[in-house]
């Protein structure tokens, strides 16, 4: 059964695989905190390296906890 007629198969195998530049997290709590962070600020070419890095989690961590927990006016 085919969905679309006439469409041809994908071939995932001539696909290439990038990986963004990012900052890496130094430990197994902040991955959350990382990727929330990562999709606020992508955008097509973004080098994310100079944006954030470790030592800005903690404030992001409560920026984000406040935002999730504080009354919308």
């Amino acid at each position: 059964m085919k969905i679309v007629p006439n469409a041809q198969q994908t071939n995932f195998n001539n696909f290439i695989i990038l990986y963004p530049p990012v900052p890496k997290q130094t430990n197994l709590d902040d991955c959350g905190v990382f990727f929330m962070k990562c999709i606020e600020l992508w955008h097509y070419e973004a080098d994310l390296w100079n944006y954030f890095s470790q030592e800005d989690i903690s404030i992001n961590r409560m920026k984000y906890a406040n935002d999730l927990f504080s009354p919308v006016n």
